[in-house]
């Protein structure tokens, strides 16, 4: 893959006196045009009225390379501003799958220059020059070369820095808010590198570009260099998973780590600020590719780094493996030699809502076994409405603080732990104010203030399920086990230092008859598995506080 050179015009030049008019018409076009929208119009195969558009191919080329010419026939209009005539060269990036060609990156030229109307005034001799990335664009390509059908659906980024030029005004647009872009100028494959610095959003959305593409950037730091606003433009996360089996749980929860594009390398955040963090994926229960895995990165993987970085203001809404850093810890493919994916010095504040239908977590939604995940010094800390959240009716509905669901076949650590002015919601089971659900972890000096954490149903065939929410953990252990498993086992979860507990409030779906007090004086719900639910996990768990200070329960009237 290649992005292929591009060829520039120069805009025509006319004598004007008035320069400053120049420059107000070319900061007026730049602040009224919509590039998306003109881009896809320009693009389709049935296009808006009056744009007409000539696909072409390059044959000649050992990748071949696809173009495309839209010329004004007749009055487009484009957010108030009508076109009158000119015309754009698109050309692109591609991959093939097949007869599917997809057009990833693209730059647009004028190459006729554009006339426009705007508020009744004539303006022409304008040109613009501008690059983006596609979401989701395909040219269904027949044997003959020419091509079927045109689909643009799901996201178009434009890049900061639009070029517009009216005579000889030049203006830099959409340098403010991150519109969607991407920026790789700032990568050489073949430097030898170590180290690279990122300060824009569209070179934020480069790294996730090349993670997304097979580079995992293992041994290698990245640095943030400047604060960067995501301007609540739908985020893809760094990191994918790459085998589309729809409704194969199986195949999602894989060991095998080819299954996955993740990052393995170090993300230093310097301590700046990413803001206005938004990713969507499906809500209906399945394992579609584009459902879950949503967050800053969607998968992490073994060895990778996480560190000195505050995420403020977060909104995604997904069907599983979510949050505010990472979505997914996958399986090593050598598990015994697993190197932890660490989180350090991390906030995440403002505005949070994080919502699911499983494995959701303030910091990283599931961690898989066969990994190990190391967290420490790291906050939630939310405004009024701030909430992490899970809606499934069934079992696997896990909602944390910090982590949703922690499956690591090796010790995990959780130190120094905040979570403060938030709602954890499980609605079936589970929900902690630390994580829904933990297998081998040490939580150590915990800080709880301000926490509710509730679930919202209560199935009468499955009462013991109602217990399962905690002040640090909704469940412990994992499906199938048995009590002479348990006793196998030994500790699963071991509390260390001093635990800071204010005003949390645990809120239970149905009246308890047992002194209406929860196991484990409210910090640990239940078992995972069915099979001993109803047996009280003490036993797994080392250095459990002896009071619920700090602690209130909840009962639902029944």
């Amino acid at each position: 893959m290649q992005l292929f050179q591009q060829r520039h015009f120069t805009p025509p030049t006319i004598t004007d006196s008035h320069d400053k008019i120049n420059q107000e018409n070319a900061q007026l076009i730049s602040e009224n045009l919509d590039l998306t929208q003109l881009t896809k119009d320009s693009l389709k195969k049935t296009p808006a009225t009056g744009i007409e558009t000539e696909w072409t191919k390059n044959s000649d080329s050992s990748d071949s390379e696809y173009y495309a010419i839209s010329t004004f026939t007749g009055e487009y209009l484009n957010n108030g501003i009508k076109i009158i005539s000119g015309s754009i060269y698109f050309s692109f990036t591609t991959s093939r799958d097949n007869n599917k060609v997809i057009l990833e990156l693209f730059n647009a030229v004028t190459v006729e220059p554009i006339e426009i109307e705007i508020n009744g005034k004539i303006i022409n001799n304008i040109s613009f020059d501008f690059s983006g990335v596609f979401d989701n664009a395909k040219i269904f390509e027949k044997s003959d070369g020419t091509f079927n059908t045109i689909l643009i659906t799901g996201n178009l980024g434009i890049n900061s820095g639009t070029v517009f030029t009216v005579g000889e005004s030049t203006v830099i647009a959409n340098t403010n808010k991150w519109q969607g872009g991407i920026d790789l100028s700032w990568y050489n494959s073949e430097s030898g590198k170590k180290e690279y610095s990122l300060s824009t959003a569209d070179q934020l959305a480069g790294l996730r570009y090349l993670v997304n593409k097979g580079n995992d950037f293992s041994d290698i730091t990245i640095n943030l260099a400047n604060d960067i606003d995501l301007n609540s433009v739908k985020w893809t996360p760094i990191g994918t998973y790459t085998d589309a089996v729809e409704n194969d749980e199986s195949a999602v929860f894989a060991s095998n780590e080819s299954a996955y594009n993740g990052f393995k390398g170090t993300f230093n955040g310097n301590g700046y600020i990413i803001r206005n963090l938004s990713a969507s994926g499906s809500t209906m229960y399945n394992y579609a590719i584009g459902g879950g895995f949503k967050g800053l990165f969607g998968i992490l993987e073994s060895g990778s780094t996480v560190k000195n970085l505050t995420i403020e203001n977060v909104n995604i809404e997904a069907n599983g493996m979510v949050g505010a850093i990472a979505g997914y810890i996958p399986s090593s493919s050598s598990m015994d030699n697993a190197k932890p994916v660490t989180f350090e010095n991390i906030n995440v504040i403002g505005d949070i809502k994080i919502k699911s239908l499983f494995n959701v977590g303030g910091i990283v939604g599931r961690s898989e076994s066969g990994s190990s995940v190391h967290i420490a010094n790291c906050k939630v800390s939310g405004n009024d409405g701030s909430y992490i959240k899970s809606y499934s009716s069934t079992t696997v509905a896990f909602a944390g603080g910090i982590i949703g669901a922690e499956y690591s076949s090796t010790d995990s650590l959780i130190s120094n732990p905040v979570v403060e002015n938030i709602s954890i919601n499980g609605y079936v089971r589970a929900a902690g104010g630390i994580a829904g659900h933990v297998l081998n972890t040490t939580i150590s000096n915990p800080t709880l203030n301000n926490v509710k954490v509730s679930l919202d149903y209560f199935d009468e065939a499955s009462p013991a399920e109602a217990k399962s929410i905690g002040a640090f953990t909704g469940t412990i252990g994992s499906d199938g086990q048995t009590s002479a498993d348990l006793e196998a086992a030994g500790k699963m979860l071991i509390i260390g230092g001093t635990a800071n507990i204010s005003n949390v409030i645990l809120s239970f779906p149905h009246k308890f008859s047992e002194n209406n007090q929860p196991f484990c004086n409210g910090y640990v719900g239940a078992y995972r598995g069915n099979e001993i639910m109803d047996q009280n996990p003490e036993s797994s768990i080392e250095g459990l506080p002896t009071s619920s200070d700090g602690i209130s329960f909840e009962y639902a009237e029944n």
